[in-house]
């Protein structure tokens, strides 16, 4: 990053992912079919990068970012050559790659210390990995393009030395743009159109701080097709800290308080229900 001036700053960063798989060719057996195979010279190198320009100043009361960027996602080795009973592996697939763009802004209000944000989005996928069910077996493929854009606005307020309140509404639109005619114009898996958080936190006598956070997001499909839904879910959870000394800390959490069952975009099964957490750290 380099200060251009007091108020304006640019910026970015960038990595670089060298892969190379050792195969040494040989025969590929899976439960369906034989395949030759040799070394992956077109997956060698990956790249992704990221620019950004930022205007405020350090006691400013407004300030706005900008920001353009290349992301990607190797596929996993299960993807390429797992096998196991009802799945296809396909050694063939291409870096999922997205272009992302951002611009937003913040205003501060100092009497009542509070924060009000909002950021636009647009992320353009290519060669999404998604994977295709035929019969009984499944197989990964780089389904065609997507396209997602939405805005997202926060406000966080600190009214009272005691009490700091955080809320946030994430409103977005996402359009499968393949040529396979059986996805194209659909919403993509596991994004839903909305989503709200809210967050209260309670700072305790005798170094105790209490914490109440509130989630919901609406319907979402678990399918590229749209046939299978998943009912919109509000969560709440609530978490007790205590910070006997400086570097120690200890948090017993209770997530999902009215046991919900739902799926989440990491696990294509139903999280677990209520969760008892408690959770010990301590910084050297």
């Amino acid at each position: 990053m380099y200060n251009i001036l007091k108020t304006l700053s640019v910026g970015g960063e960038g990595a670089v992912l060298f892969i190379k798989d050792d195969i040494h060719g040989g025969e590929y057996v899976s439960p369906v079919l034989s395949k030759k195979l040799t070394s992956a010279e077109d997956r060698d190198v990956s790249f992704m990068g990221r620019g950004f320009m930022r205007y405020d100043a350090p006691d400013s009361r407004y300030g706005g970012s900008l920001s353009f960027g290349r992301l990607f996602r190797a596929p996993q080795l299960m993807e390429l050559y797992g096998v196991y009973p009802g799945v296809v592996s396909n050694t063939d697939l291409c870096d999922e790659s997205a272009l992302r763009f951002e611009v937003g802004g913040y205003y501060m209000i100092p009497k009542s210390k509070t924060v009000l944000r909002a950021t636009y989005f647009e992320t353009s996928i290519k060669n999404a990995i998604y994977w295709v069910s035929s019969g009984n077996f499944m197989k990964p493929l780089n389904i065609g393009k997507s396209h997602i854009r939405g805005l997202e606005a926060e406000l966080e307020s600190k009214p009272k030395k005691w009490f700091t309140a955080i809320l946030r509404a994430t409103f977005q639109k996402t359009e499968d743009e393949s040529s396979e005619p059986y996805y194209n114009g659909k919403m993509l898996p596991y994004e839903p159109a909305r989503s709200y958080y809210a967050e209260a936190k309670f700072d305790l006598p005798y170094h105790f701080d209490f914490t109440w956070t509130s989630e919901y997001r609406t319907r979402i499909f678990e399918d590229r097709t749209n046939r299978i839904k998943q009912p919109a879910v509000d969560l709440h959870h609530l978490s007790l800290g205590y910070n006997p000394f400086s570097k120690t800390r200890l948090v017993f959490s209770l997530r999902n308080l009215t046991d919900e069952i739902y799926r989440t975009t990491y696990s294509p099964f139903p999280t677990p229900g209520r969760e008892y957490k408690l959770t010990l750290t301590q910084g050297f």
